[in-house]
C-alpha cells in the first residue's frame, strides 16, 4: 500500500447548483513533476477521486520511470506556502492521507 499526504481545500462556486467544490492536491506528486490535483463535488466524492488519481499517478510514474519522493508527513506540510503559491481562495482546508 502506498500513502501520500493530501491537501483538501473547499472553494465556493457562486451561481452553481452545488455550493462548493472540494479540490485535492498532492504536494509530493507535484514535487515529482506529476499531475497533482483532482476534485469532487463533496468530501466523499473528492476522496474517491483522490484515490483513483493517486493510483493513476503512481502507474504513470512507473511507466515514465520517475522516482517518487518519500511521502511527506502531514505535520511537515506548510499550508501558507501552498496557499500563496497556488493563489487559493478556500473557505476550508483539511489535511489527510490517501492510500492505494
Amino acid at each position: 500500500m502506498t500513502t501520500y499526504a493530501a491537501v483538501y481545500y473547499y472553494e465556493a462556486r457562486p451561481n452553481k447548483e452545488e455550493d462548493y467544490t472540494v479540490h485535492v492536491f498532492f504536494p509530493d506528486l507535484q514535487a515529482a513533476g506529476l499531475p497533482a490535483i483532482t476534485m469532487g463535488d463533496n468530501r466523499d466524492d473528492a476522496k474517491e477521486a483522490a484515490e483513483d488519481f493517486l493510483a493513476i499517478s503512481l502507474d504513470m510514474a512507473a511507466d515514465e520511470e520517475k522516482e517518487l519522493p518519500e511521502p511527506t508527513p502531514i505535520e511537515k506540510i506548510v499550508l501558507a506556502d501552498f496557499i500563496e503559491s497556488e493563489g487559493i481562495k478556500a473557505f476550508r482546508i483539511e489535511l489527510d492521507y490517501v492510500s492505494v
